[in-house]
């Protein structure tokens, strides 16, 4: 496979406009030569920002009033060898293989999101008879052994995932229902716990639902001509991952640098406070205080992200969505104060299934443990929430060619994020740009001691006995 070239250059920074490195320059070389381009971008706006450039040349691709399916149109489009084509992240990752990507250089704008996803299944009463999982699910070859220990097990396990293996389908109703096809998309990888196969099999008639985990596999990448991607601070996100988990080699034609300027950061004072949405729903007066908080350091105009459903009122807000993708308006270009207040920690079993897969390739996981848990836990706060806080504050007047070293506030609620923020900014080494703030956190219970694994009481366990046995020889 041909390396997958990179441009990590930070937000602002050319990606797409630099006359000799950028996207456009490519897509004319490419126009130039008659060498077809597929370009993937991250959102509507975005494909009007490449509409309005190449306008004659362009077949663009999104959901409309039209019967045809976006992959459809986009297929067709190949098959007829147009020129320049243009689809969003969504379409792209629903293409199926076809040989037509042989021909064409894929060009993906900003990393793809939602590579990695949950599904919950509920169960009716008559599921039972008319869906038939046995016959068209089972655990993959290499897991099947290890499944079967586990099931036989008198508490079964619901922390290790392996790999579901579609049977294909068959005559009964589940090969035709949306379900089926929801768990079944060749271009991800399906993965589910011991406890919840269980469910799935009919051995818990008692429980109405389980729970599939899937990742995005390497089919999309395969055949293209050839794949460029421009995504600043590529390292830090979850696609990063996915072509390291795959061994799909890379090479950074650019590098990301740290944002110069005269800029602050604020962010909770205790480390060992996280921002869960379970703490945003049960102790709404957190919110509160770090908004009041802002309201005491500034009085402009706040740029903001939060939850979408979230009650609490900033003053002087200018919310922003969390697809911020091509969105460029001259409300946020003013705006030297950002407030990231949502809360985007991944749950439980979200982040022992990305670790487990996506984040497998980090570290020796037998000689180093804590080290590689550490690293494992930071990769994971870069891409599940601080990459998209980083979008987003660089809508705000950082981001602008006539930037004249204002002040720039950061505001971060969750300590963890607020912490890994810091590598996207150039802060100074004397840390007097780090601002903590103090929240009243006497009910959220985080020193809380995090039970421990039934592997760390064991091992636990045996250091006790082996220094019992030290001391009882002294």
């Amino acid at each position: 496979m041909k390396k997958i070239t990179i441009d990590a250059r930070q937000c602002g920074a050319g990606k797409t406009t630099d006359p000799h490195n950028g996207i456009y320059a490519r897509i004319n070389y490419n126009i130039q030569f008659r060498q077809p381009t597929l370009l993937v971008v991250g959102s509507l706006n975005l494909q009007q920002q490449y509409y309005k450039k190449y306008k004659n040349q362009l077949e663009l691709i999104y959901s409309a009033n039209d019967s045809t399916s976006t992959v459809t149109r986009c297929l067709n489009s190949m098959s007829n060898n147009k020129l320049l084509i243009c689809i969003t992240h969504q379409c792209f990752k629903l293409l199926p293989y076809s040989e037509l990507r042989e021909n064409y250089d894929l060009i993906i704008d900003e990393t793809l999101s939602n590579i990695y996803d949950e599904i919950t299944v509920q169960i009716k009463d008559n599921d039972r008879v008319e869906y038939k999982w046995d016959k068209h699910f089972e655990i993959g070859t290499r897991d099947k052994e290890f499944m079967d220990i586990e099931l036989q097990k008198s508490t079964i396990c619901n922390n290790k995932f392996y790999k579901l293996t579609s049977l294909g389908g068959s005559d009964d109703s589940i090969a035709n229902s949306k379900l089926y096809r929801q768990i079944t998309d060749p271009n991800f990888d399906y993965y589910i716990t011991p406890f919840n196969y269980n469910i799935m099999m009919g051995n818990q008639i008692n429980n109405k639902m389980f729970h599939v985990h899937c990742l995005l596999n390497d089919r999309l990448f395969q055949k293209w001509a050839s794949i460029h991607i421009a995504a600043a601070a590529f390292d830090k996100t979850a696609l990063y991952h996915l072509f390291n988990y795959y061994e799909m080699p890379m090479e950074f034609i650019t590098k990301f640098e740290p944002h110069k300027g005269n800029i602050k950061l604020h962010t909770c004072s205790n480390s060992k406070f996280k921002w869960s949405n379970t703490k945003r729903l049960n102790n709404t007066d957190i919110l509160d205080q770090f908004y009041r908080y802002i309201e005491s350091v500034t009085s402009n105009n706040v740029l903001s992200l939060k939850n979408n459903n979230e009650k609490n009122k900033l003053e002087n807000s200018i919310d922003l969505t969390h697809n911020v993708h091509g969105i460029n308006a001259k409300e946020y270009h003013d705006c030297t104060d950002i407030a990231m207040a949502s809360a985007l920690l991944p749950s439980k079993s979200m982040a022992s299934f990305l670790k487990q897969t996506l984040l497998s390739h980090i570290g020796d996981k037998k000689e180093k443990v804590l080290e590689t848990r550490n690293q494992q836990n930071i990769a994971l706060t870069h891409f599940y929430a601080t990459y998209l806080f980083y979008q987003a504050i660089m809508r705000c007047k950082l981001r602008q060619r006539d930037y004249n070293n204002e002040l720039i506030n950061i505001f971060v609620l969750d300590n963890s994020t607020g912490v890994a923020i810091a590598d996207y900014f150039d802060l100074g080494d004397d840390g007097s740009s780090n601002i903590l703030f103090d929240l009243d956190l006497s009910n959220t219970n985080i020193d809380k001691k995090t039970p421990l694994s039934k592997s760390e009481q064991n091992k636990r366990a045996y250091l006790k006995r082996k220094q019992s046995k030290i001391n009882g020889n002294k």
